[in-house]
């Protein structure tokens, strides 16, 4: 072919010796299904064929070829899942389950990945078989009461009944259809054959489903020995099968403290949400102003969200449900003073979910901060205060807080964090009601910090009035 150079055409002809390749945008403007002059050159059939080729090999040249493979039957593309060995197209009309190491279909899993062949599930091939088993655990324990009796009818009538007509019923269906399919027309000796077959049959049959639904019985004494142990399992921990299980009352109370140890007054209220107060020597000045603002949270796990980070219990936290960095935005309708951010952390109790280094930013909006406090924690236990305040020792007036973690301890993934408070002045410097009109007594100055003064100065304006 003929290299054009010239810079006003817009297709080139590369040589087959020559190194330049053509533009993607040039071969999709040659198979343009929607010019119609090209049709006199190559049919639209034919264009739309080459032009989905071209679209295939952008996508294979884009991606990572050692992550990428086909499926064996539709070539179907797939990238690798780390830790993903089982692999099921996606395609509803192929369905096909196929191996990523050796890319072969694969018929039976269980075969494949253990006697087979070399290849092995991967983690999360594991974690997928165990999710319904934690499905399973997670039941609450008041279904698992009601479905008691279920279990039993189960396990002592419906399986034994059901073993006693199937295999007799299954016996005599069989020999009707055998014959029936061996003659085209069924003469009267015919009809006595297949029922004398059919009679047989269920004798055999009855005499086979006998000892099997005998069999089933004694294997639901088993079914109802698992089902009770885990039943009993899934009750404990919520109180209300121990004293039936232990006989001795005094058992039964220490088994309880040691599961659920009671606090003092004193440690109770220095875990809870009130707590806080206790770590300012003049907590009389400050308030708590979390219920002004609007929380949002970068994620959460099951039962750990803003209800739970706003619990009075400590035993209750908002846990997350991704990498970090994790953040909790706190939003307020008006400006307002914050002097310090307060978290509950307890070391102890969560290990590698407990933050280790966090940052607080402070704004107008997400799009806004303009400071900055960094604050870094060894095995925290108990409150920890940040403090917020200006150079000139005053809170800082905003619309927007954010708390980030930035790190767990341990590289922990997941964090916990038992309590969040907001604490501002109690009375803010802006306020409004500094200046007080006294009727045709002019106007008269007030110092904010001047409560007494104020309060009877406010009586005798009300009175007055």
């Amino acid at each position: 072919m003929k290299h054009v150079c010239s810079s006003e055409d817009n297709l080139k002809f590369p040589l087959s010796k020559c190194n330049q390749v053509v533009h993607e945008n040039d071969i999709n403007a040659v198979l343009d299904e929607k010019e119609p002059a090209l049709e006199r050159y190559m049919s639209i059939v034919h264009r739309r064929y080459l032009q989905h080729k071209q679209n295939k090999h952008s996508i294979m040249a884009a991606l990572p070829s050692s992550d990428i493979k086909r499926c064996p039957l539709c070539r179907s593309i797939y990238m690798h899942e780390p830790g993903c060995n089982y692999v099921i197209c996606a395609n509803s009309v192929c369905n096909t389950a196929f191996c990523w190491h050796c890319e072969r279909p694969i018929g039976r899993p269980c075969s494949h990945f253990t006697i087979a062949s070399n290849c092995r599930l991967g983690y999360t091939d594991y974690e997928r078989i165990l999710r319904s088993i934690q499905l399973v655990l997670d039941v609450n324990f008041i279904i698992l009461w009601i479905l008691l009796p279920f279990v039993y009818l189960i396990a002592f009538i419906y399986i034994p009944i059901f073993i006693i007509f199937l295999v007799p019923a299954s016996l005599a269906y069989d020999a009707y259809r055998k014959e029936k399919d061996s003659h085209d027309f069924l003469v009267p000796i015919d009809i006595l054959t297949i029922t004398f077959r059919i009679i047989i049959g269920i004798f055999i049959g009855l005499l086979v489903s006998i000892p099997f639904a005998i069999g089933s019985i004694v294997s639901g004494f088993v079914l109802i020995f698992v089902y009770m142990g885990f039943l009993v399992i899934r009750t404990v921990p919520c109180g209300l099968t121990v004293s039936l299980l232990l006989f001795s009352p005094n058992n039964s109370i220490m088994l309880t403290e040691q599961r659920f140890p009671r606090l003092s007054l004193d440690e109770a209220e220095r875990t809870s949400s009130r707590g806080w107060a206790r770590e300012f020597s003049n907590s009389e000045c400050f308030k708590d102003i979390t219920d002004e603002a609007r929380i949002t949270l970068s994620s959460i796990a099951n039962c750990g969200g803003v209800d739970e980070l706003l619990h009075e219990s400590s035993e209750l936290a908002w846990r997350t449900n991704m990498s970090p960095p994790h953040r909790a935005l706190l939003t307020f309708s008006k400006k307002t003073e914050v002097s310090y951010l307060m978290l509950f952390l307890d070391f102890s109790k969560d290990e590698s979910y407990c933050p280790q280094e966090v940052r607080v930013d402070l704004g107008w909006g997400t799009n806004d901060w303009w400071h900055q406090v960094y604050r870094k924690m060894n095995h925290p236990k108990g409150w920890v205060k940040i403090r917020l305040l200006d150079t000139h020792n005053l809170p800082h007036r905003v619309m927007a807080l954010q708390l980030t973690v930035l790190k767990n301890h341990e590289k922990g993934r997941d964090c916990v964090i038992r309590h969040l408070r907001i604490i501002g002045p109690k009375r803010s410097r802006y306020e409004s009601v500094n200046r007080v009109v006294l009727g045709s007594f002019g106007v008269l100055e007030i110092k904010p910090n001047s409560e007494t003064k104020r309060n009877l100065i406010m009586n005798y304006h009300m009175s007055i009035r």
